[in-house]
């Protein structure tokens, strides 16, 4: 992912202690299939898609929900 990051100009924010990168969002709403957070426009459809695509991986139920 920081090769697709950086292909968009976004300079990646790293943690102090850990040095790990960490993408620059900031959730509103994380729940279940509910997912709304605000981010820098150009990374918008990439996290979305990214987004969909682990939501469409992930274990569903019979109604179509997730299961924990």
């Amino acid at each position: 992912m920081d090769v697709l990051l950086q292909n968009k100009a976004i300079k990646l924010n790293r943690d102090a202690k850990s040095g790990k990168s960490f993408i620059p969002i900031r959730p509103i709403v994380l729940s279940g299939d509910n997912c709304t957070f605000v981010c820098d426009a150009r990374l918008s459809f990439f996290l979305a898609e990214e987004y969909v695509k682990a939501f469409e991986n992930s274990e569903h139920d019979a109604y179509g929900t997730m299961g924990c």
